[in-house]
């Protein structure tokens, strides 16, 4: 199933949209958790980085759909984005917040079949590829290979990643619950490095990215081999 998001303010252009998605389920079986939104503030002000696809109208009150795009791409650098417009010329503008493709009103089933069909294949390499990870300001939505390690000092939490550090509050097994193990693992009790960012390994040291990091000679040997392991298997 995924979970779609169709933010938009006409209810004739949403009920066009409901029903493509239903036709297509119809003649290929993938089911859409639907949920609609009148506008962009009021998805904004519930938003979890948890949909796969969501249509956006570019022509909305208050908050226009570039707009609402962007405070989306703050927190989730993977979502599918597909602008509604009645012209095409106005989706150019989507580019600027990383928009997957554009569907022109009044909406053709035909057209909408090809897109939706693209943008499942990209839903099922996301979901491979994306990891869910809480912060203080709510979940965020990754690349798990964006997340270069993890350090804990307490309940205290910092996830940091190629785009900045994050703060969260909670245990590191809560986190490394949240992460493929085979990717992840402790260099000493205060970091969890993602191996696919780690340059060099000394003997007193994990170098990830510009970042130098400590390893405790109890775990040195662990490390070593599932960065071998690693390495191998991503070959």
């Amino acid at each position: 199933m995924y979970k779609v998001a169709i933010v938009e303010d006409e209810w004739e252009s949403y009920e066009s949209l409901q029903k493509c998605l239903e036709e297509y389920t119809k003649e290929y079986g993938d089911v859409f958790n639907v949920v609609r939104f009148k506008n962009g503030m009021d998805f904004l002000d519930s938003y979890h980085p948890d949909y796969d696809i969501i249509f956006m109208d570019i022509d909305m009150p208050q908050m226009n759909g570039i707009q609402t795009a962007a405070h989306v791409r703050k927190t989730d650098s993977k979502v599918i984005i597909i602008f509604v417009t009645f012209f095409a010329k106005y989706a150019i503008r989507g580019y600027s917040v990383d928009a997957f493709d554009y569907v022109v009103k009044p909406l053709n089933y035909g057209a909408f079949k090809l897109k939706i069909q693209r943008a499942i294949e990209r839903c099922k390499k996301t979901a491979a590829e994306s990891i869910l990870l809480p912060t203080v300001d709510g979940a965020i939505k990754l690349d798990v290979n964006e997340v270069d390690y993890i350090e804990i000092d307490g309940h205290n939490i910092t996830i940091h990643t190629q785009g900045g550090p994050f703060k969260a509050y909670g245990t590191m097994r809560e986190i490394e619950d949240a992460l493929p193990q085979k990717q992840f693992c402790k260099c000493n009790r205060c970091y969890l490095v993602n191996l696919h960012s780690v340059t060099k390994v000394d003997k007193n040291a994990v170098y990830v990215g510009e970042d130098k990091l400590s390893i405790s000679r109890p775990r040195r040997q662990e490390f070593l081999d599932a960065l071998s392991e690693y390495v191998i298997n991503d070959v």
